[in-house]
């Protein structure tokens, strides 16, 4: 399944399959329908580093050789994405697949030293690519181009600004027609404050990050259930769905520069919705055999004789 996936990636590349939006070789589109493989890789590599995980246990935890093996593979995927480019796709995956490797028991100076060099890594493309130093800039103070660098961000706020405490009612944003660009998936937060208002859009959070304590609620009896596969996949999946809400609703509200992520479950795309829903199924179905399997035992006192 890694191999397919690391396949999708290298065909959007390819003319005639991989489709350019907006300066982005992201999507494959054949016989009408689209698909985006960073999105798909985001599941797959959650997936991959599980399992071997599960497999590896003891030599992850001993081994700098077997630490090193899943890591250079994930920085090969990463890459792929990083060349599209989705700057935003890489950092989730690279987040997700590190925490992961932490809760695996790898020797915390070995993560460390892996966590810093990401960080440099990222500021290193941040500070080098010319617009996205732009997009820091404007995130910094979006007011001082509000026609330009800082179009998205402005309209945003002014969007969630129009939507008050209860909002202007459903279906009646005036952002969405045609305003504020990628109203449907990456500023869809900023819509729904508008129409519903402040209150809602809190709910929403709440709801959303509701589902994130739930799945580390799921992954921790796993582990008490000697489950490993569902406690890694549990932490990595609840990772990588609460950085995709912080960093959209930071993004939608000013507090994050300008990334491309979507809200799960909310934003529109075909690709994205059916690999949350498909770790949610998986989520589900790890409770599941949590529930069915044989019950913890648990000694309320000492018999005493």
């Amino acid at each position: 399944m890694l191999a397919l996936g690391i396949l999708l990636l290298i065909l959007v590349f390819i003319p005639g399959i991989g489709v350019e939006v907006n300066g982005s070789n992201r999507w494959i589109r054949v016989f009408g329908f689209s698909l985006q493989p960073s999105e798909i890789m985001k599941f797959l590599s959650i997936l991959y580093i599980s399992t071997y995980c599960v497999r590896r246990i003891e030599l992850v935890q001993n081994d700098l050789f077997s630490f090193i093996r899943p890591a250079v593979l994930l920085v090969s995927i990463i890459s792929l994405i990083l060349i599209q480019p989705d700057l935003g796709a890489s950092a989730v995956i690279f987040a997700s697949a590190l925490g992961v490797l932490f809760v695996a028991g790898v020797p915390i100076r070995q993560f460390i030293v892996v966590f810093l060099i990401g960080l440099f890594g990222i500021a290193l493309l941040i500070t080098y690519v010319p617009w996205r130093w732009e997009r820091i800039i404007s995130f910094v103070d979006p007011w001082s181009d509000p026609f330009d660098k800082g179009y998205q961000l402005t309209l945003s706020l002014m969007s969630i600004g129009r939507g008050d405490w209860f909002g202007v009612g459903l279906g009646e944003s005036l952002m969405k027609m045609g305003y504020l660009p990628d109203a449907h998936t990456d500023f869809i937060f900023s819509i729904l404050i508008e129409e519903l208002g402040l209150l809602t859009g809190i709910l929403i959070m709440g709801m959303l990050f509701g589902i994130c304590f739930r799945v580390f609620l799921i992954g921790r009896q796993s582990l008490q259930r000697r489950n490993h596969f569902g406690f890694f996949f549990c932490f990595g999946a609840a990772i990588l769905i609460g950085l995709h809400v912080f960093i959209n609703v930071g993004v939608a509200t000013g507090l994050l520069p300008t990334k491309g992520l979507t809200l799960p479950l909310f934003s529109a795309g075909g690709t994205n919705i059916l690999i949350m829903c498909s770790m949610i199924g998986l989520i589900l179905r790890i409770d599941y055999e949590n529930k069915i399997s044989m019950p913890i035992a648990s000694v309320k006192r000492r018999v005493s004789f």
